[in-house]
């Protein structure tokens, strides 16, 4: 898949896109970009993988994703900048997530947030929608559940998506930008290499 052309797809749909041949000119461009400000975080390998949260704790205040603290999640949710990843991006200009609670999800669409930013590795890219979301239900969703310790038939086997009925199920939401909200600049920042699921 040719970069240029995927991010040019998201611009002309009105996202912020660039790309970073390494982890340390993307962090490098984050803290130039985000100062003194309140920063959320949703659920993510990748960012926890990079040590976003750290590299931005100098200068602003972090609200990192902390699993079942409903309190850090709520100010999360209200922080002026909100960061997640994707599950997939489409090189035709879609962002694919799926969650179980909706707080990632929900915070990116319509939470306090000024600015969203998604982080994402090259390893989330994929062709098309159909694609993307096949990505997301079968290769980032399954991971997820395993590293979650749910007891879901795709936790067990981290192979793919059974569509089931488990009360544990962390695949509720499936959710598809096709364009920026008018609520928030939506930012993608695309690094080169494998980063999270």
């Amino acid at each position: 898949m040719n970069i240029d052309n995927i991010l040019d797809a998201f611009n002309r749909k009105g996202f912020h896109a660039k790309y970073f041949k390494t982890p340390q000119e993307a962090i490098a461009h984050l803290c130039k970009e985000i100062n003194n400000t309140t920063v959320g975080m949703g659920g993510s390998m990748t960012i926890r993988d990079l040590q976003i949260a750290e590299a931005l704790a100098d200068k602003n205040t972090v609200y990192p994703h902390i699993s079942g603290d409903l309190e850090n999640t709520n100010k999360a949710r209200g922080a002026k900048i909100y960061m997640l990843s994707a599950n997939a991006l489409s090189a035709t200009g879609e962002i694919i997530n799926i969650d179980g609670f909706g707080n990632r999800v929900a915070s990116s669409i319509q939470g306090g947030a000024e600015k969203v930013y998604f982080i994402c590795g090259t390893n989330k890219l994929a062709e098309d929608t159909q694609s993307a979301i096949q990505r997301a239900k079968n290769i980032a969703a399954p991971k997820n559940a395993q590293r979650l310790g749910v007891k879901t038939p795709c936790a067990k086997n981290a192979d793919k998506c059974y569509q089931c009925s488990s009360p544990e199920r962390i695949c509720c939401v499936l959710s598809i930008m096709a364009r920026p909200l008018y609520s928030a600049q939506a930012n993608i920042i695309l690094i080169e290499g494998s980063y999270g699921f």
